[in-house]
Parts: structure tokens; C-alpha cells; sequence
């Protein structure tokens, strides 16, 4: 997405990505190689700039670019973004309000998170998983078992399910020089997991515009982000809840 509004821009791109087909190859010269061997292709790095277009390439790989090449954002955002443990930690840190959350690397935690949270609580693999993968939905004490022989032996994190009326997202730029500027607000409907429609300028009270921008500029301001971030949140009667 970002390569199609660059090329406008007269901008070139050269895009590593491990799929053979990747569809940036289209519009790029593209390197089909693991993101391991990135701090080693030639090419990537005679770049003026690396940026991600999303966010689970591996935050040590664009350390070892940022040694050679400026990496933006910054690979510590990346290390933030990829452990939803670590991010809801510093939403909470910010003052973003979030969903109640615990970690769990066991079947007492589990048991313990949900004394903390409560049921429904949705259980979900803290790296990777997207489009629904990687979780499970905690509806009753039934629920804990099977959810746990599915996705225990790895990292996880416990959240409380949240009765919303809407989801939301709110994306937002910010330059080297600190400059912010947002896009809309938008409505985002999602069904088993993955985003099928975004509806923008979403219909609600500006107030609550207002909210969603401070929460991701308070967050870009922290990190220090350069580039393009949206932050998703669920919308009801509690006002804004951050997800991720």
C-alpha cells in the first residue's frame, strides 16, 4: 500500500519478502529471501530508508539494518508491537485504557488470569496470530481445557472480552520533524477474524475523535515513530479501549 502512493511520488522501492509471489513485486524489485539474510542483501542495503509494511518482521533483523541503513519507524517499535503482552503494558503505561489483561505461560496462571479477568475472556498467543488466528474464545470453565491443549507451550496472554458496540481504527502520520496528521476515524467490521470493510469518516460524536487521536499521538510522541501507525480500538458505552 505504502509503495503504490510512493511510486506517485516518483519514489523507488526495493522490496524484500520471503513469498516468491509477493505482490509488491509488481510495483518493486523485489528479493525473495528469509528475513534473516536481510542485514546481507546488497541491494537493501545501498537504501536510503527501510520501513515494514507490517508489523512482524523481527525487531533484531531491522536492529542489525538500522546499523548500516536509517530505519524507520524505529526497530524498538517493532519490539513493542510484537508481544501483545509488552504492548498492552505500555498502553497502560500511557494512559491508554485497555481491556483488563494477564499474562499466562501455564495452566495455574491461566486459572489465575481468570480469577483476575473474569469469563468471557478471549486467550491468545503474545507473538504472531492475526485474522483470528492464534485464540481462543473462553465462553465457561468448559472452554479452558481445549483452548489450552490448542495454544499452551507458548507465550500467551489472557483479555477480557469486551461487550462493544463498534470497532474502530485510527491511523495517523507522523514526520522526522514531529509533525502529526491524522485520517479519519474509521468503523471497521470484521467477520471471523478478518477485516472485510472499513467505513470512514466513521459517524460519531467528534469528542471521541478527539480521543482516539491523542491516544495514537500519544503513542507515536513516546516511541518517537516516524512513518504511518493505526492504532485499534473497541468503541462503547465505556468510551475507547485500546486492542492493539
Amino acid at each position: 500500500m505504502m509503495i503504490s502512493a510512493g511510486v506517485e511520488l516518483g519514489l523507488d522501492f526495493v522490496v524484500l519478502d520471503p513469498a516468491p509471489d509477493a505482490c509488491a513485486g509488481r510495483c518493486a524489485s523485489l528479493i525473495t529471501a528469509d528475513w534473516a539474510s536481510a542485514p546481507e542483501q546488497s541491494e537493501l542495503l545501498a537504501c536510503d530508508r527501510i520501513t515494514c509494511d507490517f508489523e512482524n518482521v523481527p525487531a533484531t533483523v531491522l536492529e542489525a539494518l538500522s546499523d548500516t541503513v536509517t530505519v524507520l519507524p524505529d526497530p524498538r517499535a517493532f519490539e513493542a508491537g510484537q508481544d501483545r503482552l509488552v504492548e498492552k503494558s505500555l498502553f497502560r503505561s500511557l494512559d491508554i485504557p485497555v481491556p483488563d489483561f494477564a499474562p499466562v505461560s501455564s495452566r495455574p496462571e491461566l486459572l489465575a488470569g481468570i480469577e483476575q479477568v473474569g469469563l468471557p475472556a478471549v486467550l491468545k498467543t503474545r507473538r504472531l496470530g492475526y485474522d483470528g488466528k492464534g485464540q481462543a474464545v473462553l465462553r465457561s470453565h468448559e472452554d479452558l481445557e481445549p483452548a489450552w491443549q490448542e495454544l499452551g507451550g507458548q507465550a500467551l496472554i489472557l483479555e477480557a472480552w469486551v461487550p462493544h458496540d463498534h470497532e474502530c481504527a485510527i491511523t495517523a502520520v507522523r514526520s522526522a520533524a514531529g509533525e502529526i496528521r491524522f485520517y479519519p476515524l474509521s468503523w471497521t467490521v470484521h467477520d471471523q477474524g478478518i477485516l472485510r470493510l472499513a467505513r470512514a469518516p466513521a459517524p460519531v460524536d467528534p469528542a471521541l475523535v478527539d480521543i482516539a487521536r491523542d491516544h495514537v499521538a500519544t503513542l507515536m510522541r513516546h516511541l518517537d515513530y516516524v512513518g504511518c501507525l493505526t492504532l485499534e480500538l473497541f468503541a462503547g458505552d465505556f468510551g475507547l479501549l485500546a486492542n492493539e
